[in-house]
């Protein structure tokens, strides 16, 4: 049967595990370590006029270019700061991507309906067909709104981005909830692979980092990566598809 392993890290545009203002560390590292046939990247620093994280990543470590998504305009001189959702604001990009060592089909990504008051983001389902082996699978990762804003009404947009049943998907991301949430949000026939604390990366209290699979992906192995270098902890699994 066919495998894949695949991770996701929210990279905290490259500051430290102990706030806004740490200091930067190495991204290309922390993704080594995570080490994956597909890495979902959430909170990619790219600044205006260089290639920034996502393509550092991908470059250092042998990686395509899946899809990209930029959540919102931002800076991080003196401290990650958000400051609009769009326009000239701000020196750079927030970002979600989708990176991958296996062969890509096809990528691309579905924005989420509605704009959410109090989101300072604009939210979106990144998404890529690997072949795995020679049996494609559907890859999809987001960044969600903490739980402040109505993430509900996220819902149907979300599972409309979601691969059917009966083909092999997976869902990974930082989705600022804990697991029962995640569950209700993505609907039936989805179940949690990782399960461990992953933030704050340093003492972690809440799994806010999740990987999720449909009924066609079986999970072989999963863990929450003991990683300090963000303020998120990694999650990773060994994925086996299922017959149809």
């Amino acid at each position: 049967m066919a495998e894949l392993t695949l991770g996701s890290l929210n990279l905290h545009m490259g500051r430290g595990a102990s706030g806004h203002d740490a200091p930067f560390y190495d991204v290309v590292t922390a993704c080594k370590e995570v080490d994956t046939d597909v890495l979902a990247l959430q909170e990619a620093w790219v600044p205006d006029g260089e290639e920034g994280d996502v393509v550092a990543i991908a470059s250092a470590l042998g990686y395509r270019v899946a899809a990209t998504f930029s959540v919102a305009r931002a800076t991080c001189h003196d401290q990650v700061r958000l400051v609009a959702r769009e326009g000239d604001a701000g020196d750079g990009d927030w970002v979600v991507a989708l990176l991958s060592r296996l062969p890509v089909l096809e990528a691309d990504v579905v924005p989420l309906r509605p704009q959410l008051a109090r989101d300072p983001g604009r939210r979106a389902v990144v998404r890529a067909v690997v072949d795995a082996g020679g049996t494609p699978v559907t890859v999809a990762t987001t960044h969600l709104p903490l739980l402040t804003a109505p993430v509900w009404r996220l819902a149907g947009s979300l599972r409309a981005a979601l691969p059917p049943g009966d083909v092999p998907g997976v869902l990974a991301g930082d989705m600022n909830m804990w697991g029962w949430c995640v569950d209700l949000l993505v609907g039936r026939g989805w179940r949690r692979a990782v399960r461990g604390r992953t933030y704050p990366s340093p003492r972690p209290h809440s799994q806010t980092d999740h990987l999720l699979v449909n009924d066609r992906v079986e999970v072989v192995a999963a863990e929450v990566v003991p990683q300090v270098l963000s303020d998120h902890r990694p999650v990773r699994a060994r994925l086996r598809v299922r017959p149809a």
